[in-house]
């Protein structure tokens, strides 16, 4: 196999691997004790009929398929070569060697005697035996006694190997898709339904685009050649150059492939990404997402476990925690998470909202704003709460909660009703789930100011500099890496006006760090939600009842996933610290990672029930917290008071499972226990819950889980406590936005979707606001004439981006050269008194120099003649409001001027230079807030430059003499001009643009001489020679 598909192909795909693979990631000696490891947790069973088939889960009418399944070693397989492919291509933790000197200590008789203790003693010479020598049966209880040492290197060891050899072994596929023990489990594999529709697409001659989704024309495949990929991008309007030969570069970060111009760059494309792309590109900014997954869409999708698992999560599905405590799931794929997730849509819950307003000062969260982000997101995803035919597992939770009389609600979904899918964790086969893949990411696309670029991973934000004193930098792009079309790696830029990171709350810290951001904050205060699991047994023959319940076709891995929740330990009205109650989407493989492990023969008879066994879990707003260095070096601490709330909640969910009707329940606690409910007293019933949920949480003893991470970057109003302000905005660098779960300021407690969506709804008005405020010309745009109009269209003005939008649309037309006389409303017929506006009048000259009137008819009418203009339309319109024309406001400005001679009287330095002229260059690139009083009243005078030619420039010159203003008018190329300029609290009225009066208030009065003596105290510090104001005596 060569290299290129090597790096490609599916770890969990059998036709994908060949011995060449496992070369360099294991010695033979290491193989040959993985191989009975893995044999020791999947063992081959021959003898079944001696354990009796009564407990039994889900045999098939043919009973040769679970013969096949008891009979199957994980060797005969092929899982140990899996997993060693796995090791030297998939897996990154800093305890991996680890693992692999465990392996080889385990190919050597001491090694073996210091892991399995006397089972690997021999009466025979030389005494002691390796590993893969001892006994099946001793190796079984080495291998159980690690779960429970009190050495935790050989606890950590045993959950390393367990969920390895599981997954792997409940995952794998052969050509057909297919794995030897699904039958027996009573697991259909890729949801029938999509199999069937996949075959029908490839027996269809129609050409149906719909199938590779709605962002197919927006994604551009890194791995095309390089010509390909430039004409991609120029086409949707990106401007793509080859650098310079950089001689000089340290680092190659400094000489890339090749550099992409846009307004926006974003990295990542989940929940908070996906919704500031969309938002930036239909504002008509050019946005380009950057995104480290592949893009995956509808008949493209896999639905396998394994594959999907390898495809569409970070680290292939297998991180974990350092101390190899908590198992982390994280979306990695175009969309993210909400393109994986189990479809939850709740919202911010009132009391998070209210402590991060008033905890910790943030008042965006009890803004209308916020209220406005959640219900237009929601929209988006079409959140709603109806269900047609509930689930296996939700049924079960729905049910137990009603007989015990605890609360249960219908969970909010981005699904509609009928959304009967159990395979969502892998993407959604038709589209209905909607994720940002399937809105927000599609605005981007279909504005036309967008593209998504898969498969590429950002090495670091570029920043420079600014040169105000003040320390900060600014973002100006973003370095990424790709692997070309020929298999080798190389390295872009992306150069943009601002910069927003969404990489989630594992990755986001590491790229900041990387990128050479110090604050002590990033990577701290995250937060998992820690889940812990229960389960019950619902066989489809019931031992002690006739009734079959649920129903005999419901199998545990279809439906909805989440649609009902109990808050029965929530805590919502109390500290707001509690656990919620819900179900999660299993299939075999993490089904199994899961499930405890006693014994090779007692797991396969658990595996049996697998369709039949229900699973819910408690997950807690967690008050602990850890630090995320990147994705593969991941901290945590649970605190004391989240590990009681998770007992709490794992109490409620054993009782839940009983009373819904279970016939078995247990929890994962590794000892394995669990208890037949019909065969138990009430007391053993009470003394089982009651253990079972007080047994230390974590430590390799009940293992948890995290789908949720959130707050390591978090937000906060003090740099000294958090990352990013209201806005979104990093303290350190200037237009360099974080928009994912990162910036929680904590534990949310429920599912964080709407919520990321919501705040990086917010955030991307902050970014527009930027954008807004920035120049809207390019920084080479060396030009004074802009007052005239722009000669190449660099001014970015509505004549060059909103009108172009209009125009390229198909939708719009521009009538230059006409004045709206009136608008024409009439009377409404609901006795309100209102009118209804029905269109406009207009005049214009026709051809022959005759003025002639017309009438446009409209469903709405926008008026927006500027502020002179707009009041007198509506007066001769018969509007009687008073309040038109009133309260107009004009931003007073007063001047003074330097003059800076090209022939110095006192100096030999000419400065600005002599080819420097005051009319030449940006009009307007600086300015001083030195009396704008920002921090105080808000009304105060900013301080900036006009561009001023020879007739302008003569007007407010004063006027002394003949002689006077010709001399100063001679040295108009060398003087300059500055303006105070005051936001006015005075007043004045337009009746039309031709009759307007004024009243200077005295506080701007007072602001603009404030103002006016900045100036010539700026003008005299830069060097000039002569200082003038604009007084009627001239006095210099």
């Amino acid at each position: 196999m060569d290299q290129k598909m090597t790096q490609n192909c599916c770890f969990f795909s059998k036709s994908s691997r060949s011995v060449i693979e496992y070369l360099g990631a294991l010695s033979s000696n290491q193989l040959d004790s993985l191989t009975t490891l893995c044999d020791t947790f999947v063992p081959s069973i021959h003898d079944a009929n001696s354990y009796g088939h009564q407990d039994q889960g889900n045999i098939d009418d043919n009973e040769d398929s679970y013969t096949k399944f008891l009979q199957t070693s994980a060797s005969m397989n092929g899982t140990p070569q899996h997993i060693a492919w796995m090791i030297n291509n998939r897996l990154q933790h800093p305890k991996l060697n680890l693992c692999k000197l465990a392996l080889w200590l385990l190919s050597t008789r001491i090694g073996t005697f210091i892991l399995c203790g006397k089972a690997s003693l021999s009466t025979q010479f030389p005494y002691l035996q390796t590993f893969s020598n001892i006994s099946p049966k001793k190796r079984e209880e080495s291998v159980k006694s690690w779960a429970t040492s009190c050495f935790k290197l050989l606890r950590i060891l045993f959950f390393a190997a367990k969920i390895l050899v599981l997954l792997v072994f409940y995952t794998q596929v052969n050509d057909e898709s297919q794995n030897s023990s699904w039958k027996a489990l009573g697991y259909a594999g890729p949801d029938p339904d999509f199999k069937k529709q996949k075959q029908e697409n490839m027996n269809s001659n129609e050409k149906d685009d719909q199938p590779f989704g709605p962002l197919y024309e927006g994604i551009i495949s890194l791995k095309n050649s390089q010509k390909i990929i430039f004409h991609r991008l120029q086409e949707l309007g990106f401007s793509v150059s080859k650098p310079h030969n950089f001689k000089n570069a340290r680092r190659s970060t400094e000489c890339p492939a090749f550099i992409i111009e846009c307004d926006a760059v974003v990295v990542g494309s989940g929940s908070g990404g996906g919704v500031i792309a969309g938002i930036l590109a239909n504002a008509g900014h050019k946005v380009l997402v950057l995104e480290k997954g592949s893009y995956l869409a509808r008949t493209n999708l896999s639905l396998l476990e394994g594959t999907s698992m390898d495809q569409m999560y970070l680290g292939s599905g297998l991180l974990i925690t350092q101390d190899m405590d908590i198992m982390l799931l994280a979306g990695s794929t175009v969309g993210g998470g909400s393109t994986v997730n189990w479809s939850a849509s709740i919202q911010t819950p009132q009391h998070v909202l209210k402590e991060w307003s008033e905890s910790y000062n943030l008042e965006l969260f009890e803004s209308e704003l916020y209220k406005e982000a959640m219900k237009i997101v929601c929209e988006k995803m079409g959140v709603q709460s109806e269900i047609e035919d509930e689930g296996f597992q939700n049924m079960i939770l729905r049910k137990g909660c009603q007989e015990l009389g605890y609360p249960v609600e219908t969970i909010p979904t981005n699904a509609p009703s009928d959304h009967y899918c159990g395979w969502c964790s892998m993407g959604c086969k038709d589209g209905k789930k909607k994720g940002t893949a399937e809105t927000w990411l599609v605005n981007l696309v279909k504005s036309g100011n967008g593209a998504i670029l898969p498969e590429c991973e950002a090495l670091e934000v570029i920043h420079e500099e600014k040169n105000d004193n003040s320390g900060k930098s600014k973002a100006i792009g973003v370095a990424f890496a790709f692997q070309n079309i020929e298999g080798m790696r190389e390295i872009c830029m992306v150069k943009s006006k601002v910069t927003i990171v969404a990489c989630g709350a594992l990755s986001t810290p590491s790229l900041l760090k990387r990128s050479g951001l110090k604050n002590p904050n990033i990577g701290r205060n995250l937060h998992l939600h820690p889940v812990v699991i229960a389960w019950g047994y619902f066989p489809d023959s019931p031992s002690t009842s006739n009734e079959i319940w649920p129903k005999a076709e419901k199998k545990s891995y279809e439906g909805g996933i989440m649609t009902a929740m109990s808050k029965v330990v929530a805590n919502f009205e109390g500290s707001g610290y509690g656990a919620l109650i819900q179900t999660p989407g299993l299939h075999p493989g993490m089904f199994s990672a899961l499930m405890p492990w006693v014994s090779g023969l007692d797991f396969k008879m658990r595996m049996s029930k697998y369709s039949r066994t229900a699973y819910i879990f408690a997950l807690a707003r967690d008050k602990g917290s850890g630090e995320a260095l990147s994705p593969y070096s991941v901290s945590y601490k649970l605190d004391q008071i989240d590990e009681e709330n998770l007992k709490a909640g794992l109490e409620k969910t054993l009782r839940i499972l009983a009373a819904a009707g279970a016939e078995e329940i247990g929890t994962q606690q590794e000892k394995g226990r669990s208890l037949k409910v019909n065969e138990a007293s009430a007391k053993e019933f009470e003394r089982f819950v009651k253990e079972e949920s007080s047994i230390e949480i974590g430590k390799h003893s009940v293992p948890i889980c995290s789908a949720h991470q959130m707050g390591s970057c978090r937000m906060g109003v003090d740099p000294k406590t958090s990352v990013v302000n209201s806005k979104g905005e990093t303290w350190e660098v200037e237009g360099l936005f974080l928009g994912d779960s990162s910036v929680c300021p904590t534990a949310i407690g429920v599912n964080p979707m709407v919520t990321i969506q919501a705040i990086s709804y917010c955030t991307a008005q902050s970014v527009l606001q930027l954008l807004k405020n920035q120049k809207n010309a390019p920084s080479d745009h060396y030009c004074g004439w802009n007052a005239f109009g722009c000669k190449d269209g660099k001014k970015k003005g509505t004549a060059d981006t909103w009108l172009v939008d209009l125009v390229k649309s198909g939708n719009g037309a521009i009538l230059p050269e006409c004045e709206a006389l009136e608008v024409i409303h009439e009377e409404k017929n609901d006795n309100s008194g209102k009118h209804k506006a029905i269109g406009v009048t207009f005049a214009f000259q026709n051809i022959e120099g005759m003025r002639e009137i017309c009438m446009v008819k409209s469903k709405v009418t926008i008026v927006s003649c500027g502020a002179l203009s707009t009041p007198s339309l509506l007066k001769k319109s018969g509007l009687k409001n008073p309040n038109i024309g009133r309260n107009m406001h004009f931003h007073p400005v007063v001047f003074a001027w330097g003059y800076f001679p090209d022939s110095p009287s006192k100096s030999n330095e000419i400065w600005p230079e002599a080819e420097k002229r005051s009319y030449e260059g940006g009009i307007m690139t600086a300015m001083s807030k030195v009396v704008a009083t920002f921090e105080g009243s808000g009304y105060g005078a900013i301080i900036q430059t006009p561009g001023f030619h020879p007739g302008m420039f003569s007007a407010l010159m004063p006027w002394v003499s003949g002689l006077d203003i010709k001399m100063r008018m001679s040295k108009y190329s060398r003087t300059a001009y500055i303006f105070a300029l005051a936001r006015d609290m005075g007043s004045g009225e337009a009746l039309s643009p031709y009759s307007v009066s004024y009243k200077l208030d005295q506080t701007d009065e007072e602001n603009l001489k404030a103002g006016l003596e900045k100036t010539l105290r700026i003008l005299a510090a830069a060097g000039a020679e002569e200082l003038v104001l604009n007084m009627k005596r001239g006095g210099v």
